[in-house]
This record gives C-alpha cells, sequence and structure tokens, in this order.
C-alpha cells in the first residue's frame, strides 16, 4: 500500500455540521484511525476530525513491536505496514560501551507514512475525514469544531478523544486534567537525511546517558528517524534538544552534522495521565489519556491497541448499554504490565551507574545481554553479542 501524498478531506465542514453522528473520533493518529475503522465497520456513521492534514511528520521512535503488527493484522490493516523495515537487533550504547539483543518481530515504518496510511484505511471502511479542524468538546457533551471556513457545533453518542500528548480538546473540561508526573522527561525527533553512525537496516540504535537517550533506526525510505527522551533541564542548558543529541552522537563517537543540519520537534512531558479518561459520552484513549516514556516499538503499538480496545466500548455506548467505568478498568488492564515494564526501563535509563554497568556486562557476557531483552519483552533465544 503505497502511502498517500496528501488525503483531501471527504465531507465539508457544511455538510459535517448537517450530519448525524453515532460517533466522532478527535484526532487521526494511530488510536483514532483505528477506532474509526473498527466503529465505521460496525455500521456506525463516524466523523473523524484532526488538526491538520496527512501525511505529517510526527515526533516518533518509528519502530513497531510484534505485539502491534499483530493487532493490524486482526484488524484487517496490515497493508499499512506491508514495506516495513524488519529488525533483528537493538544496540546500546553507554559509557563508552555498547552490547546488541536480538529482537523478534519488530518492524520500522515512519509515523508520516502510518498515519497515513491508517487514515485512508479508516475512509476504506466508511468513516468520513474532516481536516484541517479542530475539535474541542463542551462542557454539556457537545462538540464545537473550528475549521478554515468556519465554526459549527455537533454531537454524537460516542465521542473517542484520540488527539495525543498536545491535544486541546478537553481544555474545558478540568476533570479530565493532566496529571504530569514530576521529572517528567520531554520528547524530540526529527528525520535524518544520513545517519550520524554506522547503522545496518536492521538494527535499532539506541545511546544512553543520564541527561536522556536517543534513538536512530533506517525507515524503509532510506532516511533515518531520530527519537529522543531528554531531561528538560539538561536540553535547555545545552541549547535545546537538537543540541543535547549532537552531544550524545560526539561521544558515541559519530557526525554530529547529521543531526544539526535536521528539523527538530518537541513534544509536552511524557509521563502523564489524564485524571479521568471517561465521563457521558466520551471516551478517551491511546496517547490523549495516559502515557509513560516508551521503549523500541512501544507508543505505536500502544496506540493501535487501545484504539482496538475502545470501539467495544463505544458501541455500547451508542447503544446506551454502557456502565460507567468499564472503559477505565479496560484500558488500565490493557496497558498496565507494558507501562510498568517501560518504567522500569526508564529507571535503569535514568541511572548511569546501572546502566553502564548492564552495557559493560553485556559487553563482557553476551548472554546477560540477551537476559536484558528479554526482562523488556525484546530478546529472542539467539542473542546477537557484544562489543567494546
Amino acid at each position: 500500500m503505497d502511502a498517500p501524498d496528501s488525503l483531501i478531506a471527504t465531507i465539508s465542514p457544511s455538510d459535517a455540521a448537517r450530519g448525524e453522528w453515532d460517533a466522532i473520533v478527535i484526532g487521526a493518529g494511530p488510536t483514532g484511525s483505528v477506532a474509526g475503522a473498527g466503529l465505521a465497520r460496525s455500521g456506525m456513521r463516524t466523523l473523524i476530525v484532526d488538526r491538520t492534514v496527512h501525511p505529517r511528520e510526527k515526533v516518533c521512535g518509528g519502530c513497531l513491536s510484534s505485539a502491534g503488527t499483530r493487532a493490524l493484522a486482526r484488524l484487517g490493516l496490515s497493508r499499512a505496514v506491508n514495506d516495513a523495515m524488519p529488525l533483528r537487533t537493538l544496540r546500546l550504547h553507554a559509557g563508552g560501551r555498547s552490547a546488541s539483543v536480538s529482537i523478534e518481530g519488530y518492524v520500522a515504518i515512519g509515523r508520516r507514512t502510518l498515519d497515513a496510511r491508517l487514515a485512508a484505511l479508516a475512509l476504506e471502511a466508511g468513516a468520513r475525514l474532516l481536516w484541517p479542524a479542530s475539535a474541542r468538546l463542551l462542557p454539556g457533551g457537545d462538540v464545537q469544531i473550528t475549521s478554515p471556513s468556519g465554526d459549527f457545533r455537533t454531537a454524537a453518542a460516542a465521542v473517542i478523544v484520540a488527539d495525543g500528548l498536545s491535544g486541546t480538546s478537553l481544555r474545558d473540561d478540568p476533570a479530565s486534567a493532566w496529571i504530569v508526573r514530576p521529572q517528567s522527561r520531554i520528547g524530540a525527533g526529527a528525520i535524518l537525511d544520513s545517519s550520524p553512525l554506522p547503522l545496518r537496516e536492521d538494527e535499532v540504535a539506541m545511546l544512553c546517558h543520564r541527561e536522556g537517550y536517543l534513538g536512530l533506526v533506517r525507515l524503509p525510505c532510506g532516511r533515518v528517524n531520530a527519537a529522543a527522551a531528554f531531561d528538560p533541564r539538561a536540553a535547555r542548558n545545552a541549547g535545546g534538544p537538537a543540541r543535547l543529541a549532537a552531544r550524545l552522537i560526539e561521544r558515541a563517537g559519530g557526525d554530529a552534522q547529521a543531526i544539526d543540519r535536521a528539523r527538530w520537534k518537541g513534544t509536552p512531558a511524557l509521563t502523564r495521565r489524564r485524571a479521568r479518561i471517561e465521563a457521558r459520552c466520551m471516551l478517551v484513549a491511546g496517547d490523549a489519556a495516559r502515557y509513560v516514556e516508551p521503549f523500541t516499538g512501544e507508543g505505536m503499538t500502544w496506540a493501535i491497541e487501545s484504539g482496538e480496545s475502545v470501539v467495544p466500548h463505544a458501541l455500547s455506548m451508542a447503544r446506551r448499554e454502557y456502565r460507567t467505568g468499564q472503559w477505565t478498568r479496560a484500558s488500565t488492564r490493557l496497558l498496565r504490565r507494558r507501562h510498568l515494564t517501560c518504567a522500569a526501563v526508564a529507571g535503569v535509563l535514568r541511572s548511569p551507574l546501572a546502566l553502564e554497568m548492564i552495557v559493560t556486562l553485556g559487553a563482557a557476557r553476551p548472554s546477560l545481554a540477551s537476559m536484558l531483552g528479554r526482562w523488556i519483552g525484546l530478546s529472542s533465544p539467539q542473542q546477537v553479542g557484544a562489543s567494546a
């Protein structure tokens, strides 16, 4: 499936205002498009609203785990990743040394491509797409939509909020405000024309330091996806996320100019959760509900699985069969273990002593690198070895 050069809205603001909707999905990222496709296939009159026209760049690690590819297969959406780059090795750098573990079922694909393809598949399933337009959930449950041609108010039996970390659709709902973890890191990313380090097509490189970590992976288009989680104070002191990324590259013996030439984007604090993720006709899903510092391939996987899981709850809400609290419980069960694992990994990555000890031992004894990979759910039975 080719990535569309651009996706044109399939409904005008005036027609969307006149339409009768069973479901409105705010956000056309992986969560919103997967949910929109599922709702439309179930016969729901579904409107997807997004602030930006796709394709568009997004800060992301560019990796999808085996759980994510399996979820897309279950949903009949595998065409979105049919030419993704298979990944076999994760290489960790810390303290001047590196250790590698093998990874199973992971693929590399850029968010620009994945999001556009999933949105196109949601349209194919029967959802209608309105963009560029911002949506805001009003206190009474209606949705206020603002587009270049004007504003209008509409409503639906179920409204899925999937507008990510930076979304503003719930700004009028203090009961659903973000609770941000103290000392949370910020995200940053860029698409590089060339790799600043030697990087095989089947490899993810992760450069780790007490100030944060930077991941590099080749995309199917040949460019390199760079994504980081940085201590915000360290990023400020370095002169911005791009300069801090360049510093990590220089410490690893790479070419910092490849970093400097790229256009970097940032995110708000990463580790956060909503005070509530459901109310009346509203269900909050994906990154818009809860997020922790992800490890390789986890962020996009969470988004896809959350989009899949919210559909039956939205259908229940539309049929007036919904019981208060069921989505909160289901969402917590879905992601609790993975979020805890990533939080534990993030804790290790914050400790220079622990991290350098792990990588040093992994370099000396490859079996320990393999054990680390199995602990975080990455490693296959065959490990790949380590090097100084």
